[in-house]
């Protein structure tokens, strides 16, 4: 008898073959048949019978780039990914993990967490179960508490630098024996999870082995070749792409997108809120920002073409109610000024606090739709478990199927559900084959 009998479905398989309609049997968690009779009779018994009334039935949704390394200390859920289709999470994407950690590097690693990848502190000082140090460690910790999703895993740079390095991680290069250490860490996961038959993958970020990275279509970025010795030497390459017109909410005081931007540092290290807006008022400060922004093939966050998609859309000062849904490029034409010195002239007067809405990737549909087709492109980019306060696209393969599936037509709901399950299971594996053979010196 099949624990369970899913009846009257659209069946797609997720390697591209066409939607059928038939029934689907499951035991002990696995699909032990496939019928085509739609009622289910053909397969047998089962202690559950659920009737899909001609609704499709697929696989499970692979997103190869999440952040759910604390949530899911304490929630093995992985909200709310698994409520939106997805079964599978690849986390430590970005170099940014919690493990490796010695315990009086916690707060560290957590506030690195918060600054880059926007996670809250305070839920996260609350959340994180320490019990772990070294990153098997941690797998073990998250095994045994219990998962949803499927979980694969990178091994964060950041966590292995800080690992080694402390308080000096971000403020002077590693020196060979501290290399070599770092270096000793990664195999050493390596070598404990091909002893328990799992696969976490390489540390994110090494120009030497890494095999994926991700790609956005981007307005200020001209095409180019990217990474073309890898593929030359070799490499299977794979490009992370997204499906959502990727853009974030953000106020000048906590200017997110903009902090990519060499110039932009010394508003991060501001040390008051005085001294912060005479950065902001600085001319020099000003025109290294214009400078910047006007440098071609610099993949910046943000880039001169996204002023005309940066919104106001809730001001702090009634005076300046006439500005929401006027755009930052609008009201410089209308000024006659330089972009970058209109927003911050707003931002000073009195705005600060206000709240902006800024569309940064993926605006020209048209662009996307050529990734999406490309035979090299992994959809994904959901940033899940990041950036709550900035955006949250845990939702990417169900907007993959609504939008350029059933409305747009750019793809077959085939070729859809194959692109977000088979290809990007696929493009997975290989990340992971490459990590284990490439045994290069330096590669931290």
């Amino acid at each position: 008898m099949h624990d369970l009998v899913i009846s009257n479905a659209r069946l797609i398989d997720g390697l591209g073959a066409p939607a059928r309609d038939g029934s689907l049997a499951v035991t002990e968690g696995r699909i032990a048949a496939i019928g085509d009779d739609r009622r289910g009779r053909e397969l047998g018994a089962a202690r559950e019978q659920v009737d899909a009334q001609g609704l499709v039935l697929a696989p499970g949704i692979v997103d190869l780039h999440t952040h759910y390394d604390a949530q899911l200390t304490w929630d093995p859920y992985a909200t709310p990914s698994t409520g939106l289709g997805v079964t599978t999470v690849v986390i430590g994407n970005c170099g940014f993990t919690i493990a490796p950690c010695r315990p009086v590097h916690r707060d560290l690693v957590v506030r690195n967490l918060t600054h880059v990848e926007g996670m809250s502190l305070d839920a996260m000082r609350a959340g994180i179960r320490w019990d772990f140090e070294s990153y098997p460690e941690y797998l073990v910790s998250l095994e045994r508490r219990g998962l949803v999703p499927n979980v694969a895993s990178f091994v964060g740079h950041s966590s292995v630098r800080t690992y080694v390095l402390g308080e000096d991680a971000t403020r002077r290069p590693a020196t060979d024996a501290e290399i070599a250490e770092m270096r000793r860490l990664v195999l050493d996961v390596h070598g404990a999870v091909a002893r328990v038959d799992r696969g976490p993958h390489r540390p994110a970020g090494d120009d030497r082995g890494d095999v994926r990275r991700p790609r956005r279509s981007d307005p200020g970025v001209p095409r180019a070749r990217r990474d073309r010795s890898r593929a030359d030497r070799g490499r299977e390459l794979w490009a992370q792409a997204g499906c959502f017109p990727l853009g974030m909410e953000f106020t000048l005081r906590h200017p997110y997108p903009l902090e990519a931007f060499l110039s932009w540092r010394p508003a991060i290290v501001a040390e008051s809120e005085t001294r912060y807006r005479e950065v902001l008022a600085d001319p020099s400060f000003r025109a290294a920002l214009k400078e910047e922004i006007a440098r071609p093939g610099v993949p910046n966050r943000f880039s001169d073409k996204n002023w005309d998609h940066l919104t106001i859309a809730e001001v702090s000062r009634p005076e300046h109610r006439r500005l929401e849904g006027t755009t930052i490029g609008a009201l410089a034409r209308e000024r006659g000024q330089h972009s970058w010195d209109t927003f911050l002239d707003f931002g000073l007067d009195g705005e600060l606090d206000a709240m902006l809405d800024c569309r940064l990737f993926n605006i020209d549909e048209d662009e996307v739709r050529r990734l999406l087709r490309h035979p090299n492109a992994a959809v994904a980019l959901s940033d899940a478990g990041a950036h709550l306060s900035f955006l949250c696209d845990a939702g990417f393969g169900l907007h993959l199927f609504g939008h350029w599936a059933r409305e747009r037509g750019d793809l077959t709901l085939e070729q859809a559900v194959r692109a977000v399950t088979s290809t990007v299971a696929d493009a997975s594996t290989a990340s992971a084959t490459a990590a284990a053979c490439s045994r290069e010196p330096g590669s931290i």
